[in-house]
């Protein structure tokens, strides 16, 4: 399980030059969306995080249920404090993309840039996601 993510993620940063990449799961026994994996952390810090639904980057995401792509902190839409990782990890620039099973948001792929930059296009991320999609529904959910 553990080296089939880091070979994606290592794959996936390589094709969308991201700086960091983490993947937020809900945790149904505390009812809290938890940063469960990341590559290229800074520090720890994302291991303690828990996000309520509909708040941060991944509560936004899993709520909405599309992506967000944000190419400048001028963009966020609520106050520095509110987006941990963000802060945490030096993000400046975002694709958060939500991870499904049958059609239901699970998850969030956060890929972040310590700068500000273009974002790749969705066709880059796209087919990293439908496997971040079967592996959640084999090995995390299975």
């Amino acid at each position: 399980m553990m080296i089939h993510i880091n070979e994606l993620f290592k794959e996936l940063q390589m094709a969308s030059n991201a700086d960091f990449l983490a993947i937020a799961l809900m945790d149904h026994d505390i009812g809290k969306i938890k940063w469960m994996y990341a590559h290229n952390a800074l520090n720890e810090k994302y291991k303690a995080m828990e996000i309520s639904y509909g708040r941060g980057v991944a509560g936004r995401v899993m709520q909405v249920g599309t992506a967000w792509l944000c190419s400048s902190k001028k963009e966020w839409t609520q106050k520095p404090s509110e987006y941990p990782i963000l802060m945490s990890e030096k993000i400046e620039s975002f694709v958060a993309i939500p991870l499904e099973t049958y059609r239901f948001p699970i998850g969030v792929l956060l890929i972040g840039y310590r700068k500000e930059v273009i974002l790749p296009e969705r066709k880059v991320f796209e087919p990293y996601v439908k496997q971040l999609d079967q592996w959640i529904r084999e090995e995390v959910k299975g």
